[in-house]
Order: structure tokens, then C-alpha cells, then sequence
């Protein structure tokens, strides 16, 4: 649970959820954040909340390496090479791919609860 006590884990969910009230809400359009945003704050968000997940079912929140590469790796495959394929409506972008390494590496470092006595 320390994740949801965590500023780190917070502040791409607020940006998000802010982003998508400008968006959806408000009709604003910001084209950098419209285009590359969710990229960026998807890893975080979802890796903190496996990482509460794993907490409370197995008592150990912190994510290992290999699951943190693996997702960031799922995550540019699915929605950069496979959604674009399937639905036109997607596009494939390899900023976003990178972005989605931006974010496996900030949950890595500020967000991915420390080991204790390792």
C-alpha cells in the first residue's frame, strides 16, 4: 500500500486524469499531450497499481526488473505494433514506444516500493 501513499505514483494519475478532463470534458485539445501523454503516465499508473495488487495478495508490492521490462515491453508491442493493425483508428508511434520506457524507468526509480534489509 505504501505506492498509494506514494507522490511519485500520484502525479501521472493526476496528470491523466486532468488531461482527460481538458480532453473529454472541456473539448480542449493540447496536441503534444493529446498525442504522447497517456504514453507516458500508462506505465506508472498500472505498474503502481500490480505493484498494491502484489502487496496484498503475496505481501511483496515491489516489482522485479524482468516484470517491469516485460510490461513496458507488452505495453510498446500491443499498442504500437498490434492496435494499429487491427484497428485503423490506431497509430503506430515510436515516441510513444519510447515514452512507455520513460515510464517503466520512473516507476523503476521513484514509484516501485524499496526492498527492506536487502
Amino acid at each position: 500500500m505504501r505506492v498509494l501513499r506514494n507522490p511519485a505514483w500520484w502525479i501521472p494519475l493526476v496528470l491523466f486524469l486532468l488531461h482527460q478532463l481538458l480532453e473529454r470534458g472541456f473539448g480542449l485539445a493540447v496536441p503534444l499531450l493529446d498525442n504522447h501523454l497517456d504514453a507516458l503516465v500508462a506505465v506508472p499508473v498500472l505498474l503502481g497499481l500490480l505493484s498494491v495488487e502484489r502487496g496484498y495478495l503475496f505481501g511483496r508490492p515491489r516489482l522485479d526488473a524482468a516484470t517491469v521490462v516485460t510490461a513496458v515491453f507488452i505495453f510498446a508491442v500491443v499498442f504500437e505494433i498490434l492496435f494499429p493493425r487491427w484497428q485503423p483508428r490506431f497509430t503506430a508511434d515510436w515516441v510513444d514506444a519510447m515514452l512507455y520506457v520513460v515510464g517503466g524507468v520512473y516507476f523503476w526509480w521513484l514509484v516501485n516500493p524499496e526492498r527492506r534489509g536487502e
